[in-house]
């Protein structure tokens, strides 16, 4: 028998229409992706079966496709050490960075929704932290929602990305080389059900990098893609009452966070 959670009757319709997913014929490829792992050596990590699958949702229990993404997935992590290597203990740096509160995991609207994520960009400072270890941090929050949160799995995942902050000093930081590796790790490598990437408080010197950061994402990505000039368009996609509406609520979503994200940190 599975060792996975219950989930919810609202997240199991979601499960069948959107991932195609089979109860009866759980086991069994869990079993058949387990023996795949088995017979590629090179692919030695521990996996529970909840992980598995949350890959089989992701991919629609396509097992080719699963297969697919768990050996991009280990690619990644072997090209780029710097997002995946030296993650636990969490440092006073990464400490630091989480209670700067550059991310926000948002309350959920209904029992299926979407799992809406809220990145405040350029909050720290360029000088003194590195955007690697900022992309980590993000990354680290990411597979800890992943791994707890079935409304991430199942539903899918919102980005919101809050430009306000974000300067030109943040940017030239940003090698070419790694924005291209990141967005190839994003779309290939994670496996995160994509529903929508929301722009807000757009400058115009971000053009240039996030045009050449969509040149490496596919048609389907891109399409999910919005750039909204006010909070009244971004509220036809993200629900007004979930987004935090003062300083206050915004740190108390922070500290749940923290709590969260630090006391699975240190478990690990």
């Amino acid at each position: 028998m599975l060792d996975i959670r219950p989930i919810s009757p609202e997240l199991a319709l979601i499960a069948k229409n959107e991932c195609f997913e089979n109860p009866e014929r759980m086991e069994a490829d869990v079993k058949a992706l387990r023996e795949w792992l088995e017979k590629s050596p090179y692919l030695k990590l521990p996996i529970t079966d909840q992980g598995l699958v949350s890959v089989l949702r992701c991919c629609k229990y396509s097992l080719e496709k699963a297969k697919k993404k768990i050996d991009t997935g280990m690619t990644i992590r072997t090209l780029m050490p710097e997002l995946f290597t030296e993650l636990y203990p969490i440092t006073k740096e990464m400490e630091e960075l989480l209670d700067l509160g550059m991310m926000l995991s948002l309350p959920l609207e209904t029992p299926s929704s979407p799992r809406v994520i809220m990145n405040i960009d350029g909050l720290y400072d360029p000088n003194k932290y590195s955007f690697p270890l900022v992309m980590k941090v993000n990354g680290m929050v990411n597979d800890l929602l992943y791994q707890q949160c079935d409304n991430f799995v199942i539903a899918g995942l919102v980005i919101i990305c809050d430009l306000k902050h974000l300067t030109l000093e943040h940017l030239k930081h940003n090698s070419p080389l790694f924005v291209k590796k990141i967005a190839y790790a994003f779309q290939e490598g994670s496996p995160y059900r994509i529903k929508g990437l929301h722009f807000i408080n757009f400058s115009p010197f971000v053009t240039k990098m996030f045009n050449f950061f969509k040149m490496f994402l596919n048609e389907k990505t891109k399409s999910r893609i919005y750039v909204h000039e006010t909070l009244e368009d971004l509220y036809k996609f993200v629900p007004r009452k979930i987004l935090p509406l003062s300083t206050e609520a915004k740190l108390e979503l922070l500290k749940s966070l923290d709590r969260r994200a630090k006391n699975a940190f240190s478990i690990t």
